[in-house]
């Protein structure tokens, strides 16, 4: 019985022992616990401040986004705006080469046409200066003219005069015939007796 006490004895000590051993262990995992759980309530605490920092860098980026869209979509406008504006630029370029050329080609022919109304002024100069000697000419002709046509009727008046001196000397010529053949037959009369 000795034996079986000592035994029991022994076995107390054995349990008191581990009892013990487990009570450290249970103590030292109440305490990892309670480290576990501070740790998980400060990573709960970081883990909800980085879902909030999260959450509003979310916001942000959602705000950026809509930023980037309305900027992405200004800048398409933009784009375009610059397109139809080069499409433009390029129209008036070719407009404004157009009308360069068009005005070359207008210079040109006001050159070509100053030219001309210079050749046209001078022309006109010689021609009035032509004219004018032929004026000149037609006046002295048409002096000579006169004077001739005044000689002509001097001349006329003179015929006149002439052919009327004509008749009358004809006139006096028969008359004279007349009295002579009047004589003639007198002197014959006479002579017979």
């Amino acid at each position: 019985a000795q034996i079986e006490i000592e035994k029991l004895e022994e076995e107390e000590k054995i349990c008191t022992k581990r009892l013990q051993e487990l009570n450290e262990q249970i103590q030292h995992l109440n305490e990892e616990i309670a480290r576990l759980e501070v740790q998980i309530n400060a990573l709960r605490a970081e883990k909800e401040r980085i879902e909030d920092e999260r959450n509003r860098q979310q916001q942000l980026l959602d705000q950026q986004e809509d930023i980037l869209e309305k900027q992405n979509e200004e800048l398409q406008d933009l784009q375009d705006k610059i397109h139809a504006y080069e499409e433009q630029l390029e129209n008036l370029v070719e407009e404004q080469e157009k009308l360069e050329k068009a005005k070359q080609e207008l210079e040109a022919r006001i050159h070509e046409l100053n030219r001309q109304i210079q050749h046209l002024e001078q022309e006109i100069k010689e021609t009035q200066a032509k004219i004018q000697q032929l004026q000149q000419e037609i006046d002295r002709l048409q002096q000579e003219i006169e004077r001739i046509e005044e000689d002509l009727q001097k001349t006329l008046h003179d015929i006149q005069r002439v052919e009327q001196e004509i008749r009358q000397a004809r006139e006096k010529f028969s008359q004279l015939e007349r009295q002579q053949e009047t004589l003639k037959i007198e002197i014959d009369r006479i002579e017979d007796l």
